[in-house]
């Protein structure tokens, strides 16, 4: 159930930003991204984006599942 809601996490990453958090030049390259587990929420965009937003975005996008968010 976790994994949805961090799929859920990438599409609000990519309607807020227009691009995917894990990004790469090839699948390789986007799944070691994806492994690291670090979105990027620095730059000029982030800076206007509201502190909730980027508190629900980061406990969504968590790579440890005991520390993501849950639907409950």
């Amino acid at each position: 159930m976790k994994c949805d809601l961090w799929s859920c996490g990438v599409i609000l990453y990519i309607l807020i930003s227009g691009r995917p958090p894990f990004d790469g030049k090839n699948d390789k390259q986007i799944l070691q991204e994806v492994e690291k587990g670090k979105a990027d929420f620095s730059g000029p965009l982030w800076q206007k984006v509201s502190p909730e937003a980027l508190d629900i975005l980061k406990k969504l996008l968590n790579k440890d599942t005991e520390k993501r968010i849950s639907a409950a």
